[in-house]
């Protein structure tokens, strides 16, 4: 389980509403596969990374129901385990 502390800026706002709407054409299967590699990656320390997994996360609610990220007191991101 990897975890990344984000403190969002006014900054972040756009590039993540950016990707979200990006990853929201997705399908399934598309958006289990990027998951995916983030876990296999991990975090690198980037916050356009964290920023891309933000965006995940909520694409993933939307289009599938559900997240394998969680995200706590909207400052831990915490990825789960590898989707199978």
């Amino acid at each position: 389980m990897d975890r990344y502390v984000f403190f969002g800026r006014k900054e972040d706002a756009d590039p993540i509403q950016q990707y979200i709407q990006e990853l929201l054409q997705f399908t399934p299967e598309q958006l289990i596969q990027s998951y995916n590699s983030i876990v296999e990656t991990g975090f690198v320390g980037s916050r356009q990374q964290a920023r891309r997994v933000i965006a995940l996360h909520n694409a993933m609610k939307q289009v599938m129901g559900y997240s394998p990220i969680t995200i706590v007191d909207n400052a831990v991101i915490v990825l789960g385990d590898k989707i199978e």
